[in-house]
């Protein structure tokens, strides 16, 4: 499998995802089920990475399917803030894309330069005054 989903930092409940090499949308599918439940195992809001640096350039078919199908599944009361590792500039046009259609998702979803950035960026988020917090039901 070309993406590899563990426990980031247990402490600070953040997720990381490797996208390695060539992957196809089966192997994303199947990740993104793995990593809802590692969310809804946890105790409190989650952190996501997503980080692409390894990966091959994003493949295009379908991605506004896809968007649609990851939107409707991910727990989004249960996670924190999703940041994507990239230097891609596709995914910088993808996340503008996904945040027009899903602005639920706009003051939670980043980019950032470096793993480190990422863990760094979703430790101020979390620490900021009127910081994102669960949705109630």
């Amino acid at each position: 499998m070309q993406i590899i989903t563990v426990w980031d930092s247990d402490e600070e409940h953040i997720i990381r995802q490797e996208f390695n090499g060539d992957w196809d949308w089966s192997e994303v599918r199947e990740s993104f089920l793995l990593l809802i439940r590692m969310i809804r195992s946890a105790e409190q809001p989650t952190g996501v990475i997503l980080n692409t640096l390894g990966s091959s350039p994003i493949r295009h078919e379908d991605v506004i399917q896809h968007s649609r199908w990851t939107e409707s599944i991910w727990p989004r009361d249960l996670i924190s803030h999703v940041v994507i590792v990239t230097n891609q500039p596709v995914f910088t046009v993808l996340i503008s894309v996904f945040k027009r259609l899903y602005p639920r998702w706009s003051d939670r979803l980043f980019t950032a330069r470096t793993v480190d950035e990422a863990r760094a960026l979703i430790r101020q988020k979390r620490s900021q005054p009127g910081k994102t917090e669960p949705d109630q039901p």
